[in-house]
């Protein structure tokens, strides 16, 4: 609106309509941006190299699996979340280690990571991850070593 009433008083009335085309075109350009950045949120867009922290998880020991790498945020503000899925037989302490042993491995990569979960499960869990517990009752046979008198 400045612009019109400054061309219209220095003697320039076609100028309008070519400031007018100048602010719309920064509008647009602004506006892609902000439809552009959501579109990639609401699709959850990986932000950073999904790959890249796979093999960062994996490089750590006890580490025997990786899987459901997932990343979304804004560049300097990125959240990762992971599953590692490790020995059968360890205790949570030990399996917790390997785990936090995942996290400063995946922040060592520089690539603007805020936030880093990761969820541990012992190996041989069922692809659905639920956990299959079998639980036999009776009285064990002694002539089967496998037998199991509580449940297993």
């Amino acid at each position: 609106m400045v612009a019109a009433v400054v061309a219209g008083g220095v003697g320039f009335p076609r100028l309008d309509p070519v400031v007018a085309l100048a602010v719309g075109g920064v509008v647009a350009w602004r506006g892609w941006g902000v439809v552009r950045g959501a579109a990639e949120v609401l699709t959850d867009a990986a932000a950073v190299d999904t790959d890249a922290i796979r093999a960062s998880a994996l490089a750590v020991a006890g580490v025997r699996d990786c899987h459901a790498v997932r990343s979304r945020g804004e560049a300097g503000h990125v959240r990762v979340d992971l599953r590692i899925h490790v020995a059968p037989d360890l205790t949570i302490v030990e399996g917790h280690r390997i785990a936090e042993a995942v996290e400063a491995e995946i922040r060592q990569l520089d690539l603007g990571i805020a936030e880093v979960l990761v969820t541990s499960a012992p190996i041989g869990r069922s692809p659905d991850g639920a956990v299959r517990i079998t639980l036999v009752f009776g009285a064990a046979d002694p002539a089967d070593p496998d037998a199991a008198p509580h449940g297993r």
